[in-house]
């Protein structure tokens, strides 16, 4: 009996299983978790729960920025991520209490970091990160002073995380120079390039994601946003294999934090441990294969979020529903991407 399902559907399936066993690399993801399990010890043994959370999202995103580069070209990568991160997270904070301004930087930050890829792949995933924590920032309330805070301990975060790395790899010192980024973008200027095309889609989806989040005020409704941001890619292939990594991911990463808070009573040291395999699952398999990172940093951000009062049965039902809003406003747009070529 022949098989109903298109073989391009086959096809993504097959893509967002396979794994790519050439950049799994696991000491350096050791280093990446341990010190972003660290940077969580630090936060809760000064009795600051809270900080917990950017101080590890940084620590976390400069690592997967990194990439197994000679080290001057690793050095300036994650500076500029952590600038990024902080730029993003400042931004969404200063903005969390005006819906209309919030909206319009979200369409034009959006645009901003899908069109940017134009740049090369870690000024793509820098533009990723950035995005995200925007969103994060935006759908969480904040004075001007707590945005401050924020965006200096997400940065501090990363700065520990790149001051790691230059101690750790031991590789001479060798410098890059890139051409300058507005030279790098200057070539991609018309709306057939697949970066502008990209920016638009990205800033159309965030816009409605970023609506919806506003009118729809359900527990964490900004992971709507958050979601779109890391799932939606330059080319619609490979956006089609990481709504299906993200929808795998999300649902195994929720299970198994999940069993692991309903059979253990955590503590403290519990919720340290959680974060360490949570950040080595997604800092081995960032590359390596989408959806088993998807596991990590689902599991790492819903155990963090313990931290501040949030229980795992509450939050683990809100974030799916998230998950699936975010798959409803991309598959159209990943549709459009293909009826295009």
């Amino acid at each position: 009996m022949p098989s109903r399902i298109p073989s391009h559907i086959r096809d993504d399936v097959r893509a967002s299983m396979h794994i790519e066993r050439s950049a799994i690399h696991i000491r350096p993801a050791l280093r990446g978790a341990v010190t972003t399990a660290g940077l969580v010890t630090l936060a809760l043994a000064v009795g600051h729960p809270e900080a917990a959370i950017p101080l590890a999202m940084g620590a976390l995103f400069a690592f997967l920025a990194e990439g197994q580069e000679i080290l001057g070209r690793r050095l300036r990568v994650m500076l500029w991520t952590s600038v990024w991160l902080g730029v993003g997270t400042l931004l969404g904070g200063l903005a969390s209490n005006t819906v209309f301004v919030g909206l319009l930087l979200s369409v034009a930050l959006a645009f901003i970091c899908g069109f940017v890829g134009a740049a090369g792949p870690r000024a793509a995933l820098a533009g990723v990160f950035s995005l995200v924590v925007f969103t994060i920032a935006l759908g969480n309330p904040a004075t001007p002073r707590q945005a401050l805070l924020g965006a200096l301990l997400i940065m501090g975060g990363a700065l520990v995380q790149t001051a790691v790395t230059v101690i750790a790899v031991r590789q001479p010192w060798e410098l890059d120079h890139p051409d300058p980024m507005w030279q790098r973008l200057a070539h991609h200027h018309s709306l057939r390039d697949r970066f502008v095309r990209h920016g638009i889609r990205l800033a159309l989806a965030i816009g409605i994601a970023t609506v919806i989040s506003d009118v729809w005020t359900f527990p964490h409704s900004y992971w709507i946003p958050m979601t779109v941001a890391w799932i939606t890619r330059p080319d619609s292939d490979g956006t089609v294999s990481r709504i299906v990594g993200r929808l795998v991911g999300t649902v195994l990463g929720l299970f198994a934090v999940w069993v692991i808070f309903s059979v253990f009573t955590m503590g403290d040291a519990g919720v340290v441990i959680v974060v360490l395999l949570a950040a080595f699952l997604a800092a081995t398999f960032i590359v390596a294969n989408y959806g088993l990172a998807v596991v990590g940093v689902t599991s790492l951000v819903v155990t963090l979020f313990t931290l501040i009062g949030d229980s795992v049965q509450q939050t683990a039902p809100w974030r799916m529903v998230a998950t699936l809003v975010a798959t409803a406003i991309i598959i159209p747009i990943a549709a459009f991407g293909r009826a295009e070529r």
